[in-house]
């Protein structure tokens, strides 16, 4: 009964889909193109447009890809080539010595009790959230996925980048949103080989969004290295855990911190 009320987003295909029909599925929604198969087996193995994928889904599996012999396996061209624009060589898509920095870097502020520093402005968002609903008028429609988006976006902002000065908080969401926007038309291409010169729909708005997010983080940066060292915000915290200070690092901190804000909006998007 519940699910004929509230059927699911994406209706997994019984059968791999092969062709055209792939590529244009892909070109929607890359996820939708995952046959039922992916969810239900530890290891599922494709072979598409000549190219063989394998998709590692349990959980012990994962770990041990990702984590405990993260040595011996590197990202794939396909995962490479659709998720570097938007975010470079951030922890998501670094391998070897280059991931080992990042996440000794940034493990120490992942630690519960600094967490638990963040809780007020998650509680903050959350509460945001609520009068806004509270102000709608009688019978107003909510669209909850967006909202859960928007409210995952203003926690972000809100532990990594409080009270700065000069944030244009519309400017970078949308920036954000245009940096990511064209990855499923990369993923397409990379499916079937075509060179990286192949221009895709979104292409140049992409590197605009990005050029402009990377210019108001770097302001932001030097904003944050001539503050007191006392801050608790997670870019003061970052910033702490490359070389003790942000100072002289503005334009590699500035990539690190905007490839890892697009993979936090990428996770609040696609969890919502």
């Amino acid at each position: 009964m519940l699910e004929d009320m509230y059927p699911s987003l994406i209706q997994a295909p019984d059968q791999p889909l092969s062709g055209f029909r792939l590529l244009r599925t892909v070109v929607d929604n890359p996820i939708k193109a995952w046959p039922r198969a992916i969810y239900r087996e530890d290891v599922y193995r494709s072979r598409r447009f000549g190219r063989d994928t394998v998709f590692v889904m349990a959980p012990a599996l994962v770990r041990t890809v990702l984590l405990d012999d993260a040595d011996h396996f590197e990202k794939g061209e396909v995962v490479r080539r659709a998720l570097s624009p938007a975010l470079g060589e951030s922890i998501l898509i670094a391998d070897g010595a280059r991931w080992r920095w990042q996440r000794r870097g940034v493990a120490p502020i992942f630690h519960q009790k600094t967490i638990r520093n963040f809780l007020p402005a998650m509680i903050a968002g959350a509460q945001r959230t609520r009068d806004r609903w509270l102000g709608f008028g009688p019978g107003t429609e909510i669209d909850v996925s967006h909202e859960m988006m928007r409210t995952t976006f203003d926690i972000i902002l809100n532990t990594m980048l409080p009270g700065r000065s000069s944030l244009d908080v519309e400017l970078i969401r949308r920036s954000i949103t245009d940096c990511l926007e064209p990855t499923s038309w990369i993923i397409a291409l990379g499916m079937i080989g075509a060179p990286r010169w192949v221009p895709y729909p979104g292409l140049y708005r992409a590197r605009r969004a990005r050029n402009h997010l990377h210019r108001m983080l770097e302001a932001l940066i030097s904003e944050c290295g001539q503050a007191p060292d006392s801050r608790n915000d997670l870019l003061s915290l970052l910033g702490n855990a490359v070389d003790g200070s942000v100072r002289g690092v503005v334009g590699i901190m500035s990539g690190i911190i905007s490839e890892n804000l697009v993979i936090a909006y990428y996770a609040a998007r696609s969890n919502c």
